[in-house]
């Protein structure tokens, strides 16, 4: 009983998967009160209001009762964002959150999920592999292998200097499939930005966050070249 009104009230988790959380034949505004249903409201014209304002947080005030099967995957993920909002809870949980979305798609997510965390004050535990989202929303970073902790450090550290073979082998593996530089891309607004991993040339390097030392990618480049031959 307590780990069901801690997971309703004080947890919020947003999966991979939308259809994991959300039902499709409900409307999206549906799917964000029976959240609160969950969590004892019972109110019908307050929690209308409530998700309402969740739904236009995430630019969705308008598809309030448009069937959730019907949105675009975009949609349905930021659904589900303001469905995990919908009782203020302390921590939110993201599960690979922009995983299988176009490019585009995951910047403007990237950005809502950004916007949230700074307006509401919200704790943020975030599971991921892309080094760019990870440096995007997340300070500090842990690194697990089979379930143990592997190191933990500040995020620019993990990837300037990653001290653990393990998280060496994760960056590089990371390098070797990208072109000797990062070319970052922005979202409509100023903020944030993304890493295009196949990117062909440096222009438009618009990224307001410190890239790598230069010395870290002369290292990487020169290590990848000499195992190429």
């Amino acid at each position: 009983e307590e780990r069901r009104a801690l997971r309703n009230s004080d947890l919020g988790i947003v999966y991979q998967n939308p259809r994991r959380a959300l039902m499709m034949g409900m409307s999206a505004g549906g799917n964000v009160i029976e959240r609160m249903l969950a969590a004892g409201e019972r109110h019908i014209g307050r929690m209308r209001s409530r998700a309402h304002g969740h739904l236009d947080h995430m630019e969705l005030g308008d598809r309030m009762d448009v069937e959730t099967m019907t949105l675009s995957a975009g949609m349905r993920q930021r659904v589900q964002i303001a469905r995990a909002l919908a009782n203020r809870p302390q921590v939110l949980l993201l599960d690979e959150p922009t995983t299988g979305l176009d490019l585009s798609v995951q910047a403007r997510t990237l950005d809502l999920i950004r916007k949230v965390q700074r307006e509401l004050g919200l704790t943020v535990i975030l599971e991921n592999h892309d080094w760019g989202v990870l440096r995007l929303l997340a300070r500090r970073a842990i690194v697990l292998k089979a379930g143990r902790l592997v190191e933990s450090r500040m995020v620019t550290q993990l990837m300037e200097a990653p001290q653990a073979p393990y998280t060496q082998l994760l960056v590089s593996s990371t390098l070797r499939h990208a072109p000797p530089f990062w070319r970052w891309q922005t979202s409509a607004r100023p903020s944030p930005c993304i890493l295009l991993a196949r990117a062909k040339s440096r222009r438009s390097m618009m990224c307001p966050l410190p890239l790598p030392k230069a010395s870290f990618w002369r290292s990487r480049g020169a290590r990848a070249q000499g195992n190429r031959r």
